[in-house]
């Protein structure tokens, strides 16, 4: 086995990985450890068990001995690979079969890898975007295609510090609800990427073109700190609602929960132990953070005017 010799720190994990996994940050000398290795298998079968869930793409199992796997590929006329995250968290073995697979499975290892590790040590993790105002964070939820990626650009482009894009790990104490930095890689579309105010081209997220069409921006401003105090959520509105202005409806403890509860990171994979668990967190997030309903025109062009107006909520 080739040594771990690139490092680096996201999410709270101190990651050692055999290959480069570009957009994450270096190492900052703390971090629960985490080993990501890499072998070449050209033979990738699938166990023998019953998957926990089957999709189109992805298939992914619960195995006894307390391991989870992800095998992708699979009738879309992909190379077969797989994500194996090992009891506890403490180690991601990905399997290739094609050399062509190794531009974009360390972006895959950054949102559904880390996840299954995430996962495997008990920690809660949001489909969400959070960007820092005022040295706390705000994080963008919604329904798929509501544009979480989108107005997080926005925010980032207007000057808000990146903490982490598309996934947000939180952490619970008594000081209040906190989320952990992620990834300085932040992910687009090229035409919501122009709307929030980046003019040059930018470089695709993925090789392969069985994946969406997605751009990225490596961040410079990244917030620099560890973790962030949340200082509210907002739940983006779904496109095409018919409003022609934009406004900001604070939302009650039970009218926050839904939204919560149907943004939890990747909940289809998760056993009955931990969706319970991951329920209790969201009722926990909904009585102690402002949760805020953003409606606001079905337009890119009004990307900048909702980013100052979240901005300028969670500043207040």
């Amino acid at each position: 086995m080739s040594e771990r010799s690139f490092q680096y720190s996201a999410f709270g994990l101190a990651i050692s990985s055999q290959r480069p996994l570009p957009g994450l940050h270096a190492p900052t000398g703390g971090g629960i450890p985490v080993a990501v290795d890499f072998q070449r298998a050209l033979d990738i079968a699938a166990p023998d068990a019953e998957p926990h869930r089957k999709a189109e793409f992805e298939t992914h199992w619960h195995l006894q001995d307390g391991r989870w796997l992800s095998r992708y590929g699979e009738g879309r006329g992909v190379p077969l690979w797989s994500l194996e995250a090992q009891p506890g968290g403490t180690r991601l073995d990905v399997r290739w079969s094609d050399p062509s697979q190794l531009q974009d499975i360390p972006t895959i290892i950054q949102g559904a890898g880390l996840a299954m590790v995430l996962h495997l040590q008990g920690e809660f993790i949001l489909h969400a975007s959070a960007v820092a105002v005022g040295g706390r964070a705000i994080l963008v939820i919604g329904d798929s295609g509501a544009g979480k990626s989108s107005t997080a650009a926005a925010l980032v482009h207007s000057g808000c510090p990146l903490i982490s894009d598309d996934m947000a790990v939180l952490d619970f104490g008594e000081g209040g609800v906190t989320v952990r930095r992620g990834p300085l890689r932040m992910r687009v579309y090229e035409d919501s990427a122009r709307a929030a105010g980046w003019r040059q081209p930018l470089p695709k997220l993925f090789n392969h073109p069985v994946f969406d069409d997605k751009r990225y921006v490596d961040v410079a401003n990244a917030f620099p700190e560890e973790t962030a105090e949340i200082a509210a959520i907002f739940v983006l509105a779904p496109r095409g609602e018919p409003t022609d202005q934009l406004r900001l409806e604070p939302l009650s403890p039970r009218a926050a929960l839904g939204p919560l509860l149907r943004n939890i990171y990747r909940a289809p994979f998760l056993d009955a132990a931990r969706t319970k668990l991951a329920a209790q967190r969201c009722a926990c997030i909904a009585g102690h953070v402002p949760v805020v309903q953003v409606h606001r025109p079905d337009s890119l062009d009004s990307l900048p005017e909702t980013a100052r107006a979240m901005a300028g909520f969670a500043a207040a």
